[in-house]
């Protein structure tokens, strides 16, 4: 808009010190030049009404300030899950090399559903939906109005932060912090040892 308005302004100044032709008296000039100025503000206002009705949209409203991804809301909340998954996994790996847990869940399917209900209660105890944090950072997911935390976005969360747990485990048996092959070798260990110890006790049982 300032390039029309520019060139429409230097030709109001250029009419305003021209004087009209075969115009003697100065009144007659002075006159002929604020018609010009009056004629030309009239045209200045309506090319700005044309200017307004293009950009307004469609729908008659104002276009919107915010477009495209909040990407420090997306960033923090990626983070966020990196650091939960952290979080769990050095939490819950006390649990799991427990000596009677190792004897008992060990390779028994047991540590992702245990890591999904505590996530859950955590999550529902600090009305904690990251769900919900992650399509807040999308304008046109937010203009739908998302509410507080839902309990299927903390169920989601819990997943998510079950399979982010997963992953770190992942990642530190090839960084060498942790070793599945020695957590299964102490199970076996542990088994056979309870084994033996029950074979023991029946033929005193027995006598």
């Amino acid at each position: 808009m300032s390039a029309p308005r520019s060139v429409l302004l230097l030709g109001a100044l250029f009419l305003s010190v021209t004087p009209g032709y075969a115009q003697s008296p100065v009144s007659d000039s002075v006159t002929l030049s604020a018609e010009s100025v009056r004629a030309l503000q009239t045209t200045l206002s309506d090319a700005r009404g044309m200017l307004d009705t293009r950009t307004r949209p469609a729908s008659g409203k104002p276009p919107s300030a915010r477009s495209g991804m909040d990407r420090s809301r997306v960033v923090n909340v990626l983070f966020l899950v990196l650091a939960l998954s952290l979080v769990f996994e050095s939490a819950m790996s006390v649990l799991f090399d427990w000596r009677l847990f190792i004897r008992y869940c060990e390779g028994r399917g047991v540590k992702t559903p245990l890591i999904i209900a505590v996530a859950f209660l955590v999550f529902l105890n600090y009305d904690l939906d990251i769900v919900a944090e992650l399509l807040r950072g999308f304008p046109e997911i937010q203009a739908q109005n998302i509410g507080s935390p839902t309990l299927p976005g903390q169920i989601l969360t819990a997943l998510l932060i079950a399979g982010g747990s997963g992953g770190v485990f992942r990642i530190f048996a090839r960084l060498g912090i942790r070793s599945p092959e020695e957590r299964d070798r102490k199970a076996r260990k542990e088994r056979a040892s309870m084994k033996e110890s029950s074979e023991e006790s029946s033929p005193d049982a027995d006598s």
